[in-house]
């Protein structure tokens, strides 16, 4: 591979030798600064909706040598990002970010915090272009969804990360380098049910892994999703491929990027839904819900930092 994220000749800090935009303006991630964003009550709440019973259809899990994907029919999830009945977008593929321990891992950070695990569901805008491929290096091309998850304890099954995405947590032993498996397709919409859909953040970003093309609309939701460790364990267990410098599939994240470079004409700005509650001094409300969330059941913990 041209890239990867342990080897000195091919890591982030060298990305941008073979692929120039990693190099450019309106990178991804970014670090999330609350103080900074600003409110737009214009942003719509996000759906999702399948145009056909999912019924006996198959989802592929790979290892891509970079992260764990799952990977959709291209026709079958649409997504409203701005209130559109149909949804413009349409789902390609998810894939997740973590870290070697349970304090880092997530691409995007919130005032500095890093979390265990980022999810993105990455979709294409569907309405402008009839498949991914067309989509994936044009503008307006590509939406990803966000999703920040935390390993936690005391918590229930039924609400955490990968407890709603059907068989993916249960395929992972099964994954070799670079070697993919079929499931039964699973309800993708359950997924949102996770998070409160109209409490994001918004901003225009890239692609985190290179060609990093910077054509993205990045939609983060500020609650933090909760994972067991045994997910993470078994997401740490599966192997890099032999271009990478460590065995371990682990500390697969792209370092934060600058939201606005000296360079660039078009300032960037960072918006947050209305459904957002704004809260000050957010990085010391978050070591009180991580205190909290420890000791209570995290189904009926729920904070929005904003």
């Amino acid at each position: 591979s041209d890239w990867s994220y342990t080897n000195k000749k091919t890591n982030p800090e060298t990305w941008g030798e073979h692929f120039p935009q990693c190099e450019g303006v309106q990178q991804s991630p970014i670090n999330i600064l609350t103080e900074y964003v600003k409110k737009d009550s214009n942003l719509k709440q996000v759906t999702m909706q399948p145009t056909k019973t999912i019924d006996q259809l198959q989802y592929t899990v790979e290892n891509n040598g970079h992260s764990v994907q799952i990977v959709f029919p291209e026709d079958l999830w649409r997504i409203s990002l701005h209130g559109e009945s149909k949804g413009d977008y349409c789902a390609k593929q998810m894939h997740f970010h973590w870290g070697s321990t349970s304090s880092n891992g997530s691409e995007h950070t919130l005032d500095g915090v890093s979390y265990s695990i980022e999810a993105h569901l990455v979709t294409f805008n569907c309405k402008l272009y009839d498949a991914y491929k067309n989509a994936s290096g044009r503008p307006y091309g590509l939406a990803v969804l966000g999703f920040w998850g935390q390993e936690t304890t005391n918590l229930k099954e039924s609400s955490t990360m990968f407890s709603v995405l059907g068989e993916v947590q249960s395929s992972l032993s099964n994954l070799n380098t670079e070697s993919s498996v079929s499931i039964t397709a699973f309800n993708l919409s359950n997924l949102l049910e996770l998070v409160d859909t109209a409490s994001f953040y918004r901003y225009s970003g890239s692609l985190t892994t290179p060609p990093c093309t910077a054509n993205v609309i990045w939609t983060m939701f500020t609650k933090i999703i909760p994972v067991s460790r045994q997910t993470l364990e078994l997401l740490r267990n599966l192997s890099f491929p032999a271009t990478e410098e460590q065995p371990h599939m682990e500390n697969n994240f792209r370092p934060v990027q600058a939201l606005s470079s000296p360079d660039n004409p078009l300032p960037r700005t960072v918006y947050r839904s209305a459904g957002c509650v704004s809260m000050s001094n957010s990085f010391v409300l978050l070591l009180l819900y991580s205190m909290v969330c420890s000791v209570v059941n995290m189904d009926t913990c729920h904070l929005c930092f904003c």
